[in-house]
């Protein structure tokens, strides 16, 4: 546990009220967790920061950590302890219920920041350029004991709306940083058909547009119990395309950005169908190849196409080039 004081982690802060709120969800989560809460508390700021955390009935321990760090620093954390597991969506969406902050930023707990001033910098930039509803940024990706770079950065500097739509790139949530100004973030109605951060991000780029920082503050944790990590590519797959319905029924009135969803629907059903071939597994590669067909057979096919296997191919080359 972080030996810091209350005191030396508030000292800099120049009013009370909570600037920033990070909500962080786990669930079974009890052999990283504590990394993952001395990074937060680690944060160093000129502004108050607030700790939400939410457990979703663990039955590792994971609870007793949460106390251990409560009864420490009670005056920083608000802990929520859910009889039954209800999901990592309703979950969140539960978390950020209870944010008074101006913002919200978002770390799982098996995730942490691996750069202290992470917050500082992401509230700087949004507090100077009001416009923007969101800013993330690049991470670094840890399996067991070794860190490696990111090898699908976001590749972008801003972003629209459209644009968002359009690409849907890889932004995860512990590089969020964003407004709390959509309260539900994620309705009601869409807790059980929503399946990952895509939707909420969707919805703050309605408000505004989402700024890409190319540094990589945090480190994200590849493990078999992960919530997106520990799923198989059929499971990821079946997720991917779930949520593009949930956006697609949300946003039914926006006809340009519902046609931005469909054709991302079927780039991601191609892209899924092309790695089940990759895999040799026939049967992955008929249930997405007939999801990429469900809105009819178009010129976007082929583009989707031609698009994964250059992607693929430039991936292989950069590796190439890494051992030669």
């Amino acid at each position: 546990m972080i030996t810091k004081s209350v005191t030396e982690i508030t000292q800099r802060w120049q009013s009370r009220f909570p600037l920033v709120s990070i909500c962080c969800i786990t669930y079974n989560q009890a052999f990283f967790l504590s990394e993952a809460m001395d990074s937060l508390l680690s944060q160093e700021t000129d502004f108050p920061f607030e700790i939400i955390i939410g457990d979703d009935a663990s039955s590792d321990g994971t609870n007793v950590i949460i106390e251990q760090y409560k009864s420490r620093y009670d005056s920083l954390i608000k802990t929520i302890v859910n009889d039954i597991n209800i999901g990592a969506i309703a979950n969140i969406s539960k978390v950020m219920s209870l944010a008074s902050g101006k913002y919200i930023a978002i770390c799982e707990g098996d995730d942490y920041w691996h750069d202290p001033k992470k917050i500082q910098l992401q509230v700087d930039f949004l507090e100077r350029n009001p416009s923007f509803s969101m800013c993330c940024h690049d991470y670094k990706v840890r399996r067991g004991d070794d860190v490696f770079a990111n090898d699908s950065p976001c590749g972008f500097d801003i972003l629209s709306i459209d644009e968002y739509a359009k690409t849907m790139p890889n932004i995860q949530t512990l590089t969020v940083l964003f407004k709390n100004e959509l309260k539900p973030l994620i309705p009601e109605n869409m807790i059980q058909k929503v399946t990952g951060s895509v939707f909420m991000f969707l919805r703050l780029a309605e408000i505004g547009n989402i700024k890409y920082i190319d540094i990589p503050l945090a480190t994200y944790r590849v493990h078999g119990a992960g919530i997106w990590s520990g799923k198989t590519m059929r499971e990821k797959g079946e997720m991917a395309l779930q949520n593009i319905n949930a956006m697609q029924e949300y946003f039914f009135n926006k006809p340009k950005i519902l046609r931005l969803l469909t054709e991302r629907y079927i780039y991601q059903s191609v892209a899924f169908s092309n790695h089940s071939i990759l895999k040799f597994s026939l049967v992955d590669f008929t249930f997405f190849a007939k999801k990429s067909i469900s809105h009819g057979f178009l010129l976007i096919h082929f583009k989707a196409l031609a698009t994964f296997y250059l992607a693929l191919s430039t991936k292989i080359f950069k590796k190439l080039l890494k051992i030669c």
